[in-house]
């Protein structure tokens, strides 16, 4: 299907990536419509473009000249507009289907992996665009300081978040592609390991002879599946093993600064966001751009000016006593690589995690491993977990006060609140001036975030108030 003039309707249309999917249609000349369960940023945004948004799923969002139906990967089969797009006999797709078609014609560059592909495509996208090669891209988060439609652009690189839930990145055929990592997840779609390595060998083995993968050195699993790789393999990573790897790492400022050595030849580069995960996203990021003939000096500016993405270690309050952190984090290495963070961008201060788990599916299979990725905090709050795609018997297998009675058992200072509303109320009470309050989760644990950070904000404008300071 030629995806020019179309009138594409989008079920779960205010997501990250099928956001900006919706972009790149408007961006052709497409009629774009669509519909969410909610309103928000992303939504009105998308309003402004052009696009015809409605709230709530409702069969009478479906234009008469409909030509396309596009769900996200969250839509259930008996989601209303589904059930009428079936009646009708409209054409219907998923998500990660759209992606393969619009990168048709252009030189797709697939991110995949367990951690780090929104960072590392999102590093990527600004290499190139600080490169001068306009790339279009698809990403599962919103990079900082990129607004409209960025995301369109002119030039010959696509580049795509390839997602391994229910095969997803199948759907994509990328000339290049990078791999960060494999680590054992949706193991309720794969059912086990085995099926999730198959998965990530036929996504590998689909780069042509003539492109590219990139893959994380340091990662046995990834390092298994590249056997089945066709195009020319370069590892990056810690070990002097790798293709591209770290020799020399300090920290400036709220960041890195780096050397990389790839064979005789030796890049320095800087990063402005903390963690030495992100000094690895940014290195698989160089790797590719290098193998695109990007100049190193455009590569250098570009992550020197990277901002970072949202919900990925945002900081939402760093000039107020207590700092904010919102962040993406879901799976334990990335519960560990936040704190990890915390700590170092905020050496000596009290370190608070809220975490809300992402499926109770997810939780029972890693249960130990969350439990201990939560010990690198110095209190932990835990809240409901997020419950999405599951059966009853996942509902009952675990809840949130078992992961505060394992952390109990392992000395962490825990509570179990369940409710939002009382997360902020024991905020509000309990935290102190120089606390950094670490909000993970891939649910709605973000509200709690963002309406604490706006409590803090409000109360320190008040306080420097000259109509509330006493003469």
């Amino acid at each position: 299907m030629r995806l020019v003039d179309r009138n594409v309707h989008m079920v779960g249309i205010g997501g990250t990536g099928m956001s900006s999917a919706a972009k790149l249609l408007l961006a052709r000349n497409c009629m774009v419509s669509g519909s969410d369960t909610t309103a928000s940023e992303m939504t009105a945004e998308l309003a402004s473009l052009g696009a015809h948004v409605g709230i709530g799923h409702d069969p009478a969002n479906i234009p008469s000249n409909c030509d396309l139906v596009v769900a996200t990967a969250a839509a259930r089969a008996d989601n209303p507009e589904l059930i009428e797009a079936r009646r009708r006999g409209l054409h219907t797709i998923k998500y990660a289907r759209l992606v393969g078609l619009l990168m048709r014609g252009k030189l797709g560059i697939g991110v995949a992996g367990t951690h780090g592909k929104t960072t590392t495509s999102s590093m990527l996208v600004e290499v190139l665009r600080t490169g001068g090669l306009r790339p279009s891209y698809v990403i599962g988060g919103k990079i900082i300081g990129h607004y409209g439609r960025d995301c369109a652009g002119r030039g010959e690189f696509f580049v795509a978040e390839a997602c391994e839930y229910d095969r997803s990145f199948l759907s994509l055929n990328p000339v290049y592609a990078i791999l960060t990592n494999i680590e054992p997840d949706h193991l309720d779609y794969y059912k086990n390991e085995s099926n999730l390595m198959d998965a990530f060998g036929e996504f590998v083995s689909r780069i042509p002879s003539h492109g590219v993968l990139v893959l994380g050195g340091d990662s046995p699993r990834a390092l298994e599946v590249a056997r089945r790789a066709r195009c020319r393999v370069e590892t990056f990573g810690v070990g002097r093993r790798c293709d591209w790897h770290v020799i020399t790492l300090e920290s400036k400022g709220e960041g890195h600064a780096f050397y990389l050595c790839h064979g005789r030849e030796e890049y320095e580069f800087e990063l402005s966001v903390p963690g030495y995960h992100n000094v690895l996203n940014a290195t698989a990021a160089a790797a590719m751009a290098v193998n695109l003939g990007v100049p190193r000096s455009a590569i250098a500016d570009g992550l020197a000016g990277f901002r970072g993405v949202q919900r990925r270690f945002q900081i939402l309050t760093d000039s107020a006593p207590v700092t904010v952190v919102d962040d993406y984090a879901h799976h334990p290495t990335e519960i560990s690589a936040a704190l990890r963070a915390a700590r170092e961008r905020f050496p000596g201060r009290r370190i608070w995690a809220i975490f809300q788990a992402h499926q109770h599916s997810r939780t029972r299979v890693l249960f130990e491993e969350f439990a201990r990725s939560l010990t690198h905090a110095d209190r932990v709050t835990i809240a409901k977990i997020f419950s999405v795609r599951e059966t009853l018997v996942d509902r009952m297998s675990v809840n949130g006060a078992d992961i505060a009675g394992r952390l109990f058992q392992l000395s962490v200072d825990c509570e179990y609140v369940p409710e939002f509303a009382d997360i902020e109320s024991l905020l509000r009470r309990e935290t102190r001036e120089g606390d950094v309050v670490v909000i993970m989760g891939a649910g709605d644990i973000y509200k709690v975030a963002h309406s604490f950070a706006g409590t803090l904000m409000e109360r320190f404008e008040c306080e420097l108030s000259p109509a509330n300071t006493a003469v």
